[in-house]
């Protein structure tokens, strides 16, 4: 699962392993801070760490449209 990760990665646990009281709570995107993994070790909001995945995923994704569409000419030939 999630293989082909190049910017984040999603935990996937069983839950019928974990004992004890587990709280669940909604918070603001700005009052969450993190390291991210593999990066500085800066603390980010959550709101802008996300900012910055979804950039970068972005920017991948025009980078992979524009280099299948400069190989259309080779195809054509």
């Amino acid at each position: 699962m999630c293989g082909k990760r190049s910017l984040a990665t999603i935990g996937i646990h069983d839950l019928s392993l974990i004992t004890g009281n587990l709280v669940y709570d909604g918070r603001d995107p700005d009052d969450i801070k993190l390291v991210p993994l593999g990066n500085c070790p800066e603390l980010f909001s959550a709101r802008v760490f996300y900012d910055q995945l979804w950039q970068n995923a972005e920017l991948e994704r025009q980078s992979k449209r524009q280099s299948q569409l400069s190989d259309l000419h080779k195809s054509v030939s």
